[in-house]
């Protein structure tokens, strides 16, 4: 489902005159391209407002992009534009993981210092233990 539009009369909306695609979304923040994840769709690509991925409001602009399949150094861009997603992606995903980790580790320290005392008596039970067998042992010889 290709969409198309005439290049000469969408000028003022994004659009320039050697593409078939918009630079710009209609609240004028330059277009990302997505991949699409959802199963009907899997793997393809689409422009979007990249405020609305953010969380931050945006127009909600939303275009199929397919490209044509012939150029060899267009299709070397467009695999470099994806890659770039997906390393934004990734990196998204990396700071998401550090920020869980460190989260753990206050966590764990918490934890630590919570049951320390506990532990210490711990031990000093199990010594005392330890000494009440030396004892009685020797005492049973």
């Amino acid at each position: 489902m290709s969409s198309s539009f005439n290049s000469s009369s969408n000028v003022g909306a994004g659009f320039d005159n050697s593409s078939p695609y918009p630079r710009l979304c209609k609240c004028k923040a330059k277009m990302i391209i997505q991949i699409s994840k959802q199963p009907q769709s899997y793997a393809r690509r689409f422009f979007s407002c990249p405020k609305s991925w953010e969380g931050v409001g945006g127009c909600g602009f939303f275009l199929w992009y397919d490209p044509p399949e012939d150029h060899n150094a267009t299709n070397e861009i467009q695999s470099s534009e994806i890659l770039q997603c997906e390393l934004v992606e990734l990196k998204k995903a990396m700071e998401n993981v550090s920020s869980q980790i460190m989260k753990l580790n206050v966590s764990v320290e918490v934890y630590q210092k919570a049951i320390a005392p506990e532990l210490k008596l711990l031990k000093y039970v199990v010594f005392l233990m330890f000494l009440v067998v030396v004892i009685f042992v020797s005492k049973a010889m």
